[in-house]
Order: C-alpha cells, then sequence, then structure tokens
C-alpha cells in the first residue's frame, strides 16, 4: 500500500514540493523500479489510463554516440503519460491553453552521482488556470484511499471518507446580496473572512462540527436578500498543510496511528 503514495502525494501537496514557474519536482525515498511501479499502479487503481510511457534515458543513450555526445543525463528516465476527462476539461476551462498540459504527465528520474532516491516532477498549470487546484470532490472521484507523504515519511493514510470527517468539517461560505447589507454582519459560531463588494459580498467560515450550518444560512437570510451563494470545503493543500503541522507538533512522523503501525509493503 506504501508504493501507492507517491501520486497522492503530488496531487494533494503540490504547493509543498519544491517548484519553480512551469514545473513541480521532488525526490522521493524509492528506487526507480519501485517509484515507477507506484505511480502507473496508482493511475490504474484509479481508473485512469496510461497512454504513453516514453523512454528518455534510452533515447538519450542510444541516439548520444550518433551525434557525439558522451555525458551521461540520466541514469534511469522515463515520462508516463495519462489522462483524466474530467480533470483535463476543469483545466482547460480555466485556461484552453493549458492544452499544452494534456496528456497529463509525471517523470520519473534518477541522476548520474546523485544521493540515493527518484526524483518525480509534472508541469504545472499556467495563465487563469495558475489557481486551479484540486477539492475534496476531485480527488474522491479517484481514490477511496489517501496516503500522504512528506520527505520520505508517512504523514497520513486513511481512507479519504476518514479524512474528510476529521478534516473537512469546516465549510467556507461564500454570500452575494441583492442589496448592500448595512447592518451587522457577525453570526455566532461562524468566522468573518471577508466582507466587501459595498456590502453586497460576505464570506464565512464555518465549523460544521460546532455549528449547524441550517442555522448559519438562516442568519444570512436576516440579513438581506440574498442573490447566491456557494458553500465550499477548504482547498486541499490547506488540509495537507494542516496534517503537516500536526504531525511536527506531535513530535512523531504520522499524523495517523494507522500509518504508524502499518507494515511496509
Amino acid at each position: 500500500m506504501r508504493r501507492l503514495a507517491v501520486l497522492i502525494a503530488l496531487a494533494l501537496s503540490a504547493g509543498l514540493a519544491a517548484a519553480e514557474d512551469w514545473v513541480t519536482r521532488q525526490k522521493v525515498a524509492g528506487n526507480f523500479a519501485d517509484t515507477r511501479e507506484a505511480i502507473v499502479l496508482a493511475i490504474e487503481n484509479r481508473g485512469l489510463v496510461v497512454n504513453y510511457t516514453s523512454h528518455i534515458a534510452d533515447m538519450l543513450e542510444r541516439t548520444g554516440a550518433d551525434i557525439g555526445a558522451r555525458r551521461k543525463v540520466f541514469e534511469q528516465a522515463e515520462i508516463i503519460e495519462f489522462c483524466s476527462a474530467g480533470l483535463s476539461r476543469k483545466m482547460m476551462e480555466a485556461d484552453p491553453h493549458n492544452i499544452v498540459l494534456c496528456p497529463f504527465a509525471i517523470s520519473v528520474y534518477t541522476l548520474p552521482g546523485d544521493k540515493p532516491g527518484t526524483w518525480v516532477a509534472y508541469r504545472r498549470p499556467q495563465g487563469k488556470a495558475a489557481d486551479f487546484r484540486f477539492d475534496a470532490g476531485d480527488i474522491e472521484a479517484l481514490c477511496k484511499r489517501v496516503i500522504i507523504i512528506n520527505h520520505g515519511q508517512i504523514v497520513y493514510e486513511d481512507r479519504l471518507s476518514a479524512l474528510k470527517r476529521r478534516y473537512l468539517t469546516e465549510k467556507d461560505v461564500s454570500v452575494r446580496f441583492v442589496e448592500p447589507v448595512t447592518v451587522d454582519v457577525a453570526i455566532p459560531g461562524t468566522e468573518l473572512v471577508k466582507a466587501g463588494g459595498g456590502g453586497y459580498g460576505l464570506k464565512l467560515k464555518v465549523d460544521t462540527a460546532r455549528t449547524n450550518i441550517a442555522e448559519v444560512l438562516e442568519r444570512i437570510g436576516h440579513l438581506g436578500e440574498v442573490e447566491d451563494i456557494t458553500i465550499s470545503d477548504p482547498a486541499l493543500e490547506e488540509i495537507i498543510r494542516t496534517i503537516y503541522e500536526q504531525a511536527a507538533l506531535s513530535g512523531d512522523a504520522s499524523a495517523n496511528p494507522e500509518a504508524r503501525d502499518a507494515p511496509a509493503t
């Protein structure tokens, strides 16, 4: 099970890996063969299709002699291409120019003389889709179990449903009113994130473990006539950051007892 961690770790913690404007890359503890197999299995086990595998290191080795190049760039290197119709559409609806990122591709490689471990990298969306982030629904459509790795250590391993119960009790509520609201917008049991737009807009955080969301919506209705309201889960990057912080505070490699006790496979 632990070998399936690579893709999920990338999907959920893109903002926590080393990143440039156009690429995110991270070094994992596994060797090349195990890391590559983990990625392929994770892709296929979630109903996605590996379209093509490009054997980059073999290609460079094979063609180097023909062009007089002797430097060995990679020990091993492959690019795994795969497709998700739903996620591809979301990415390109955000910015059609992200067609260049389709199909998705994950590069797996090791470098000559490098320390043990394997590099994993993927391209980042640009333009309007630079802010594109997975939400819980996206991940739930792909998997039933979540494994999160930080610097080679499993910090969380459990079913996605358990992660949602434990970390998705907080909801973001965004409201737009028909007319500007001039009364006090403070609502008991909520955190006011933003009140702006000339009184037309309001954004709250609600911890549903402590506050009934239905009561919050009723109080919002008393503030004025609502034109539009959206209730959403926090971005998964925020959840991952919370899990990392909890693991650091506990002084343990894992924020989940199951991850600490589970045998490696």
